[in-house]
């Protein structure tokens, strides 16, 4: 039985790129759900931290609103190129989930990356905003 590679790909959003990774065409299928956040599950946390220490991270992200919106931008971007109608839909095998990336740069900040487990073949796709090269080994 012959393993096919990982594939990725890239999509516009707004100024940058997406990169596109999917999983699935292995021979062990990749149950991620324990190890991630669902998406409102990390929005809620977000909020909790921010509320705690509001001043401290409106200096190093802004206001939430905006980290929110971004978060829902690349859901929203996800969903569509995935072919999902709605986070809700039957389409999906769990909700969305969410995973922080440090971006490795002067900035220190954090990009996300959204993880969407299709419930037709199990199919992971994996939509993040910085190049994620070793899950294309």
């Amino acid at each position: 039985m012959n393993e096919q590679e990982p594939s990725s790909s890239t999509i516009a959003y707004g100024q940058r790129s997406i990169y596109v990774y999917s999983l699935g065409h292995s021979l062990y299928p990749l149950d991620w759900e324990l190890c991630f956040d669902e998406v409102e599950e990390y929005k809620e946390k977000l909020k909790r931290k921010y509320d705690r220490f509001e001043e401290r991270y409106k200096h190093i992200i802004g206001e939430l609103d905006v980290l929110y919106r971004e978060i829902d931008g690349l859901l929203a971007l996800a969903l569509t190129d995935a072919g999902v109608e709605s986070s809700n839909s039957v389409l999906l095998r769990c909700p969305p989930m969410i995973m922080a990336l440090p971006r490795g740069d002067v900035s220190g900040g954090a990009d996300v990356a959204i993880i969407l487990k299709l419930e037709e073949d199990g199919e992971t796709l994996v939509y993040s905003p910085l190049p994620l090269d070793y899950l294309t080994r």
